[in-house]
């Protein structure tokens, strides 16, 4: 079966079966929100950095929620790229017009990135970075739920942090600012044509991943032939069946950096019913000519 496949069943299979241990109440590893600016201006925009913090464990698992006031903030983007989590069982994404849902699995496990100047002390990792914009004057806030981790234990241990709290001031000044994450590199795409009874019953699916280490993967876009480019998910099944048209895969990043990946069609049958048709119809044609040139000759 396709690794992309795999790699989905034995994510959720993972969690799955760390539900069946029993959950410590409290935990030595915390989930919290970092922000370099909390002042910020009607329509500006700022990121927020959701950020775990092992504390001398290590942590293979982590799932939670981040609530706003979407009234008095709006979210622009989530930017995954520089995330510790290695294998979403599903993509940060809003579930609810002012709620954010995270689920992913880190593997081999995080307890920490190395501090360069004191490499006994371990940082915080990423998990993701939210881009907000100031909507209306407002003391607003962002609180994360209690997460649920899960410990590179061996025993599928599972852990509760506690909720955080993190103040937004939305001043009543007009501050049209694009917050714009720059990099060259362009994002990584992965794909692969399948057919297989569990997908689309059997018919013809695209499978992709597309990866970005910096900022996140945007949107990834399909074009089939003369059809029009349009976004999707994957997998994503083919609206040509027959394979017969090329197929254009666009991925692109939140810093406009793209990759584009084509593949080409299947060569159409040569032998067609059509094409049966046809030669049965010049096979009596020249019958029926070389008929008439006989019979005018013996005459």
């Amino acid at each position: 079966m396709n690794k992309i496949i795999m790699n989905k069943i034995y994510l959720v299979s993972i969690f799955v079966v760390f539900s069946f241990f029993v959950t410590k109440n409290v935990s030595a590893s915390s989930v919290y929100l970092n922000i370099p600016k909390n002042i910020v201006g009607i329509e500006e925009q700022f990121y927020v950095d959701l950020l775990i913090d092992p504390n001398d464990s290590a942590i293979n698992g982590v799932e939670g929620f981040v609530h706003f006031n979407n009234e008095e903030i709006s979210l622009v983007r989530i930017e995954e790229g520089k995330s510790v989590v290695g294998l979403w069982i599903e993509n940060p994404k809003m579930i609810e017009k002012d709620l954010i849902k995270l689920s992913g699995v880190i593997p081999n496990g995080f307890n920490g990135i190395i501090d360069p100047f004191n490499p006994k002390h371990k940082l915080p990792g990423i998990i993701a970075r939210f881009v907000f914009k100031g909507l209306k004057p407002s003391q607003s806030q962002i609180i994360t739920s209690p997460f649920v981790l899960s410990l590179n234990d061996g025993l599928g241990t599972l852990e509760n942090t506690k909720s955080f709290n993190a103040p937004v001031v939305v001043q009543n000044v007009l501050n049209p600012f694009v917050y714009k994450n720059e990099q060259d590199v362009n994002p990584e795409l992965e794909f692969e044509i399948v057919r297989d009874e569990n997908l689309f019953n059997n018919k013809y699916t695209l499978i992709f991943q597309a990866k970005d280490k910096d900022t996140g993967i945007e949107k990834v876009m399909i074009k089939e032939g003369r059809r029009d480019w349009k976004e999707i998910e994957s997998p994503y099944q083919l609206e040509d069946q027959s394979r017969h048209s090329a197929i254009s895969i666009l991925a692109t990043n939140f810093s406009g950096a793209s990759i584009v990946k084509t593949i080409e069609s299947l060569p159409r049958d040569t032998v067609t019913p059509v094409n049966i048709i046809m030669i049965i119809i010049v096979i009596i044609l020249l019958f029926v000519i070389i008929k008439k040139v006989y019979d005018k000759y013996k005459k």
